[in-house]
């Protein structure tokens, strides 16, 4: 666990400088276009008392330090909003749970809306396919012989056919 705390500390280490380095020249750019706050330029001198190369350093670590205090500032500024953004929200919620508890219209309509939502789905299926069920289906077109199937069918088996032929050609000799 404490080499994870090293190497998260060495991590944001390495961030903060790098953060740190991009204020530099941020200052840097400023002073080179000639854009330099007064009153740190004043301060700067004080501390320099009256020296214009030490003054020209002091100034640059005044004005990162007022960088930083600002990004912590906005930092701060920005979590301070989102908790009273997220209790903002939390008290209309609660509002809206107890509205809906106390009236009794509200509360019926979501009521019904969950009944919606739960059974009604079910009941609209079965009703299709109760409806797809009484729709005439499509019959298959019947033959002839399926319709009017012949009154003396050939027997599969031909040695039958011909057996039962030799027996009624006996009971007819035998009956002359």
């Amino acid at each position: 666990m404490k080499i994870k705390n090293l190497f998260s500390s060495a991590t944001k280490k390495l961030v903060d400088k790098e953060a740190e380095k991009a204020l530099y020249l941020m200052v840097a750019e400023d002073i080179d276009s000639n854009i330099i706050d007064k009153g740190m330029w004043t301060k700067a001198f004080a501390q320099a008392e009256g020296n214009e190369a030490r003054q020209k350093a002091i100034y640059i670590d005044l004005m990162v330090d007022f960088y930083k205090a600002e990004i912590l500032a906005g930092e701060e500024l920005a979590n301070i909003l989102a908790k009273e953004e997220a209790a903002k929200r939390r008290r209309k919620e609660n509002e809206e749970r107890a509205r809906r508890e106390a009236d009794p219209d509200i509360k019926a309509k979501a009521a019904k809306q969950e009944y919606e939502e739960k059974y009604l789905k079910k009941w609209k299926k079965k009703e299709e396919a109760m409806r797809n069920s009484l729709q005439p289906q499509t019959q298959k077109k019947q033959t002839l012989e399926e319709i009017y199937p012949p009154k003396n069918p050939t027997p599969g088996n031909p040695l039958i056919f011909i057996a039962t032929a030799l027996i009624f050609l006996i009971f007819s000799a035998l009956a002359l």
